[in-house]
C-alpha cells in the first residue's frame, strides 16, 4: 500500500475512533450516570482509577494529566478530599507542591462503581447470543489493545 492509501485508512480509523468513543460515551456514561446509582460521576472515576494505576500524583501532574486547569483541580481535590476519597499532603522535597493520593476509601468507591458498571453492562450483554457476546469481547479486546498502542 502505498503512503496516500495508509493516510486514508489512518483518517478513516481516526473518524470511526472518535464515533466509537461517541457511542460508548452516550451509551455508557451517560446513561449510568444519569441512574444516579453510583455516587461517582465517570471523571471521578476516572481520576481515581489514573491515581490507582500511577500512585501519588502532584496536583500540578494530575490536572496535566486530566486535562483540566489547576484552579480546576484544586477544586475537585478538595471536593474528593472532603469525601475522603483521596488524601493531599505536602511534598516533603518542596513544600509549595501538593501530592495528592488515593485512601482506601477511594480505592473501595472505585471498586464499587467499576463493579456496578460490569453489572450494568453484563445485564446489556446478556441480551446478545453467545456467538454476539464472543464477537463483542473478541472485538474489545483487540479494540483496546490497539488503542493502548496507538496512545502509546
Amino acid at each position: 500500500m502505498n503512503d496516500t492509501g495508509a493516510l486514508s485508512d489512518g483518517l478513516r480509523a481516526a473518524e470511526e475512533i472518535v464515533r466509537t468513543l461517541h457511542t460508548l460515551y452516550d451509551g455508557f456514561v451517560r446513561d449510568f450516570e444519569r441512574s444516579g446509582v453510583s455516587p461517582l460521576t465517570f471523571f471521578q472515576c476516572w481520576c481515581l482509577d489514573v491515581m490507582r494505576k500511577r500512585g501519588p500524583l502532584p496536583m500540578s501532574e494530575a490536572a496535566e494529566s486530566f486535562s483540566i486547569s489547576k484552579q480546576q483541580m484544586t477544586r475537585f481535590a478538595d471536593e474528593m478530599e472532603a469525601r475522603g476519597l483521596v488524601k493531599k499532603r505536602l511534598s516533603p522535597d518542596d513544600r509549595r507542591v501538593i501530592i495528592l493520593s488515593l485512601t482506601r476509601a477511594g480505592e473501595q468507591a472505585l471498586d464499587t462503581h467499576l463493579d456496578m458498571m460490569t453489572q450494568e453492562q453484563a445485564e446489556r450483554v446478556s441480551r446478545l447470543t453467545s456467538g454476539e457476546a464472543r464477537e463483542l469481547l473478541e472485538c474489545a479486546a483487540r479494540f483496546r489493545e490497539l488503542l493502548e498502542k496507538y496512545w502509546g
